[in-house]
């Protein structure tokens, strides 16, 4: 590997490879020399506390190598390789003054039957002026594995886990982490931060606690199970399609635009114009209560429900959205009957309407750089 053109760093008797400004060029070099070597995997050591940017440093490690290093905290994260099976994983990220666990477990164990859980997490005490008073919160962070249920990839993963996600933000349940060769914190590692992922219940095989090793033989495929998803196949394209094209939409495409207000808002810190599915860009459209000032109107919701419908998601996955604006039962039973009776050939949508809503109606011009590039911009600032 000493002719890869990156900065090598040696920590723990490991060589590490970076480059701050291409990160994840770093890591395609490196999964390209995993083609023929199944028992190797790439393993991350991550720095968040800088001032100069998150980045991160890769290397690669013999599977039986994984449970001495994540003994002790070396920060280490494990990649979620795009081409390989994995664990079922969620990442919970909660703050407020109880814990979701058994929420978010009974979420869980009502959609996979038996399974196995191996959990670890931390607990932090913060405080945040809110409202102009300091008020003191609990920050909860939990890793579950589901041991006996696997995805075929990461691509398989992101396409059902992120569905069960945002119909639980709730209680924490965070979508981001399905993205191609992700990376997830190791038990026992933290990010410098002092907030290590200690072990909670399951398993005390620590290699139970990982994504990819040790899945056990009468682990049950999720390809098998009858899971709803609103991830369309195209899953290399940006700004994603579903690959079914939506007949030509009659009105002028600014009219349907300017019905929206006008936000020029900063984006979300970890919101990815450009690598986002449709369902992370619904999430992403702000859906104001009634007498806001951007209060959305009734014809941009049934424009919204008929983008949802062509990007094949399902009713839950729309009324978790609309029912910000007004989340009444009556409301409901209408825009579920509305639902039912869409036929996008006789009302047809843009399949980029919500894109175009995102870029030309709600956030700055940041929204235009990736969400690396605008963290990098913002520790400058």
């Amino acid at each position: 590997m000493d002719n890869l053109k990156h900065r090598k760093i040696t920590r723990d008797g490991l060589d590490f490879y970076t480059n701050r400004s291409k990160g994840a060029a770093v890591k395609d070099a490196l999964v390209k020399l995993l083609d023929h070597n199944p028992d190797a995997v790439i393993i991350a050591f991550s720095r968040f506390n800088y001032g100069k940017g998150p980045y991160s440093e890769y290397a690669i490690v013999e599977s039986k190598s994984i449970p001495d290093l994540i003994s002790l905290d070396r920060q280490l994260f494990e990649i979620m390789h795009a081409d390989r099976r994995q664990k079922l994983v969620f990442d919970i990220d909660f703050k407020g003054e109880n814990s979701p666990l058994e929420d978010a477990k009974a979420v869980l164990e009502a959609k996979f039957l038996n399974a196995r859980f191996n959990i670890s997490g931390s607990t932090q005490i913060n405080k945040e002026m809110r409202d102009g008073k300091l008020k003191t919160f609990t920050k909860f962070s939990y890793h579950i594995i589901l041991e006996n249920y696997f995805a075929s990839c990461n691509d398989a993963l992101r396409k059902q886990m992120m569905v069960i996600c945002l119909e639980n933000k709730h209680l924490g349940f965070d979508e981001t982490v399905y993205k191609k060769d992700g990376q997830m914190k190791f038990i026992n590692q933290s990010k410098g931060d002092g907030r290590v992922q200690k072990y909670i219940s399951g398993s005390e095989n620590v290699l139970d606690h990982t994504v990819l090793h040790n899945i056990p033989e009468d682990a049950i495929d999720i390809a098998t199970l009858n899971l709803p998803t609103a991830i369309c196949n195209e899953s290399k394209k940006r700004t994603r399609g579903c690959g079914v094209k939506s007949p030509k939409v009659k009105k002028n495409k600014m009219d349907v635009l300017q019905e929206y207000p006008k936000m020029d808002i900063p984006p979300p810190a970890d919101f990815d114009f450009f690598d986002s599915e449709p369902i992370q860009l619904l999430a992403a459209l702000p859906n104001h209560q009634r007498g806001h000032n951007w209060q959305i109107s009734h014809q941009t919701c049934t424009r919204v429900a008929r983008w949802c419908k062509l990007n094949g998601m399902s009713f839950t996955c729309f009324w978790n959205w609309n029912k910000q604006k007004d989340g009444s039962d009556e409301r409901e039973v209408r825009y579920h009957n509305y639902w039912n009776g869409i036929n996008l050939e006789k009302f047809p949508v843009d399949d980029k309407l919500v894109q175009q809503l995102l870029l030309f109606r709600v956030y700055d011009k940041s929204i235009q750089q990736t969400a690396p590039a605008r963290k990098l911009i913002q520790s400058y600032n």
